[in-house]
């Protein structure tokens, strides 16, 4: 997936997001409280309701690209509320939804509820779901569906244990083209790509040049298996349990796991990058980023390690008006001076913001 461009309004808390383009890398910058977080969490929102969870209170417009680069435009609106005489409905149908491949209207739900599928009426389906999730298994809809299962929370944790499906994949390709979790993806690379798992280990280590050894431990009991993470450090006897181990190294090794095991077109949403990972991993974080250019990652943050070492090019600031979340591309407002010079120039922007000057 290779999110184009999205507009969305929030009609249930009452703010609404202008036009924004994406690129391959958009960091979000502004000041806080201008939207950044919004701006992820609305496409997290568009990823459940694409998986079939009812939501009320929004619009939107979504361009991207799916898993077979064909250029998909989603749009819809659901309302606040819904009654049926006096009884108000929990989750609100649809009001609209269109869904268009490579400039071609594919499926619409209408106002009055019907919906057609390639210009044929279908038999009456459920209003508070998405065409995209009631036809997940039309041959043209399900790529589309399948790559919003690429959309990952970057700043997302291992899991302290975990179990495998009964059928699982045993070679590297398939077990990154599988919709399974990294941690379960980790294990199997530990099983079956043990060269894959090693690079990825060693990536690690040079951020983290204490650990000696990273393995999976088995617990059998007599309803499942669990794997669990655990690490050895150097000079240190006891062996560390996932759930032992710093958030921050837990995250590090979660977005490692993510990177490398995603299918190409996969997209990366991480909120305040600065949070999620420690100084000592940014570094490493953001060129890991860089050497993925198969990849699309969106992040907001105020560091500016993070701001200074992702090219102007990729700035997107998000500023407020009223409700109103508003985009603007300021590389053309930068002169062509060093990085120094240039998030100097940034700050100096960020504070004509707060004095309502832009």
């Amino acid at each position: 997936m290779y999110i184009k461009t999205l507009s969305y309004y929030n009609i249930y808390e009452g703010w609404s997001l202008e036009q924004i383009n994406f690129k391959n890398i958009s960091l979000l910058i502004g000041l806080s409280g201008a939207g950044k977080t919004r701006i992820i969490h609305a496409i997290r929102t568009l990823q459940e309701v694409a998986n079939g969870k009812p939501h009320k209170g929004i619009k939107w417009k979504c361009i991207f690209l799916d898993k077979q680069q064909r250029e998909v435009t989603w749009e819809g609106e659901i309302p606040t509320h819904y009654t049926v005489g006096s009884a108000i409905i929990s989750e609100p149908p649809f009001i609209m939804e269109k869904i268009s491949i490579d400039g071609s209207l594919i499926a619409e739900r209408k106002e009055d509820e019907t919906t057609y599928f390639n210009n044929t009426k279908t038999v009456k389906l459920l209003k508070s779901q998405s065409l995209l999730y009631l036809l997940s298994a039309e041959e043209e809809i399900s790529p589309i569906v399948d790559s919003f299962q690429q959309v990952w929370l970057g700043e997302s944790s291992l899991e302290c244990s975990t179990s495998l499906p009964e059928t699982t994949p045993q070679t590297i390709e398939k077990i990154k083209s599988s919709l399974l979790s990294p941690t379960q993806k980790l294990y199997l690379a530990y099983k079956y790509a043990k060269d894959d798992f090693n690079t990825i280990i060693e990536k690690y280590q040079t951020i983290f040049p204490f650990v000696s050894k990273v393995c999976f431990k088995i617990i059998a009991n007599a309803e499942e298996i669990h794997y669990i993470l655990h690490i050895d450090e150097k000079n240190v006897r006891k062996t560390i349990e996932n759930s032992h181990i710093s958030s921050g190294m837990n995250r590090t090794l979660n977005l490692l796991a993510m990177l490398y095991f995603s299918p190409p077109h996969s997209v990366f949403l991480i909120d305040e990058i600065e949070n999620s990972f420690g100084l000592n991993c940014l570094s490493h974080i953001v060129e890991e980023m860089k050497l993925s250019p198969n990849m699309q990652f969106i992040l907001t943050s105020h560091h500016p390690y993070i701001i200074n070492n992702i090219s102007p090019e990729n700035w997107i600031l998000v500023k407020r008006s009223d409700s109103e979340i508003k985009i603007e591309e300021i590389a053309t407002k930068l002169s062509k001076v060093s990085k120094l010079d240039k998030f100097i120039q940034l700050i100096n922007i960020l504070d004509e913001v707060e004095d309502g000057e832009v």
